[in-house]
């Protein structure tokens, strides 16, 4: 009986016994040989946050999660949080996608500002039974609905008798004109 113990790293394992290390009773050493092969895992399962969409003026936006390496998934509701900076509020659910994949919808959003969605550490093990442990917040959804302000500006005249009249506008929060 062979037994390894504080093993570290991760890759693959596997014992190799020398030939020659027994004989039997007619003097025949034995062969050798390698044991069969086994995963070494002591790494975490890894948290991204992806936000899509970081402006908008609608009413949802998917904030997606997903556990590389993961082996079970524990997040639930009680474990992300908005948090909010302005006048916006809004409601949110977990939707889940695959093994490995979450989506924070947030939805009924009211007001301007901006949102993000606070993520809990330690909410996946993989397979070895190792936790993530980092947690996470999502990039800042900016909440506009202001439309942009049309400002006429003076002419350069008061008094014409026939033309031409020039007028200049201003468009201030416009991103297209």
């Amino acid at each position: 009986r062979v037994v390894i113990s504080g093993i570290g790293g991760t890759g693959t394992l596997a014992i190799r016994v020398k030939s020659g290390r027994g004989q039997n009773s007619l003097g025949i050493f034995d062969n050798g040989g390698l044991s069969p092969s086994f995963v070494v895992d002591n790494s975490a399962p890894v948290l991204s946050i992806n936000t899509p969409i970081t402006l908008t003026k609608g009413n949802e936006v998917f904030v997606h999660l997903r556990y590389e390496g993961a082996h079970l998934i524990v997040l639930r509701e009680e474990f992300v949080s908005l948090q909010y900076d302005g006048s916006v509020t809004a409601q949110f659910e977990l939707q889940e996608i695959d093994s490995i994949t979450r989506y924070v919808r947030i939805f009924d959003i009211q007001g301007e500002g901006a949102i993000r969605a606070n993520v809990a550490p330690g909410k996946a093990m993989g397979v070895t039974g190792i936790h993530e442990n980092q947690g996470g917040s999502s990039q800042w959804i900016h909440i506009d609905r202001s439309a942009p302000i049309v400002s006429w500006l003076p002419n350069e005249a008061s008094i014409v008798n026939a033309g031409p009249v020039m007028f200049g506008l201003q468009f201030e929060g416009a991103d297209l004109i």
